[in-house]
């Protein structure tokens, strides 16, 4: 049977999301390496505000609503979930749906875990793979392999539940857009056997460490897939969780580098 006009349309946006992601290319890392304070959450991301985007993955949530409100929205969720599958009878038909809701990331804000607490921060497009994330690891240690300074081959994971990351896989199918924070194991070695950073980092890498307590960087704004006239809805931000800005930020600008950002 011939393509309907549901399907050409779902195939027509899929393959303009596809574009948007290799035009935009790899972006600039911006790559900052920093041991947090005590009071810094990794969790927590910066962004700029903008009604409707998606916020960072993983975050924590300070102010939750109250239990009254939560079931309130559970039940407005079920409603719409109940009215859109009888609006949409057809698989492909749900499928453009949600692809006219979701919203176009050009880069993705990684937070890379040590466990020793150090953190890698850096820009990745969506498209770019977990082994992409690993190459930039492995170009901040002094080497790696049984005679090398680093502990052991490095791998990510995410948690919870644990989630080890499939090198193979990208930063988009794997949930890891606008923002995330993802961990860092060393194969064979137990977290609370691991040595200390100074102990593996390159001398550039450790030269560059920063101690931040409050560290900022903007999370990045989507825009819709759709584009403003072909999708009335507006994107769900039902499972977005809080971010904060930094204070003092009140024009959501991303033109502020913090000091401890710069490599030295």
């Amino acid at each position: 049977s011939g393509e309907s006009a549901v399907e050409r349309e779902l195939r027509e946006l899929r393959e303009r999301r596809s574009r948007a992601f290799v035009d935009a290319g790899a972006p600039d890392r911006e790559l900052a390496l920093f041991q947090p304070g005590p009071k810094f959450n990794p969790r927590k991301f910066d962004v700029v505000a903008d009604a409707g985007t998606a916020t960072p993955s993983g975050s924590s949530n300070d102010d939750a609503p109250g239990d009254l409100q939560l079931m309130a929205r559970a039940a407005r969720a079920r409603m719409e979930k109940q009215k859109a599958a009888e609006r949409f009878s057809t698989q492909a038909m749900r499928d453009l749906e949600a692809l006219k809701r979701s919203r176009v990331y050009r880069r993705s804000l990684l937070r890379v875990q040590f466990p020793d607490r150090l953190i890698l921060q850096a820009n990745f497009s969506p498209i770019e793979k977990v082994s992409d994330v690993l190459d930039l690891v492995a170009a901040q240690l002094k080497g790696l392999g049984p005679d090398a300074a680093a502990p052991a081959v490095p791998y990510l994971y995410t948690t919870p539940p644990l989630r080890r990351l499939d090198a193979d896989e990208t930063l988009q199918n794997l949930g890891l857009v606008p923002a995330a924070l993802v961990y860092l194991g060393w194969e064979g070695i137990d977290a609370t056997s691991a040595p200390p950073f100074a102990e593996y980092l390159n001398e550039s890498a450790l030269a560059s460490v920063a101690t931040q307590s409050e560290a900022t960087a903007d999370v990045p704004v989507g825009a819709p897939v759709a584009g403003p006239s072909e999708s009335s809805a507006a994107p769900p931000r039902a499972a977005q969780p809080q971010v904060r800005r930094p204070a003092g930020d009140s024009t959501g600008s991303g033109g502020k580098v913090p000091k401890w950002f710069k490599l030295g």
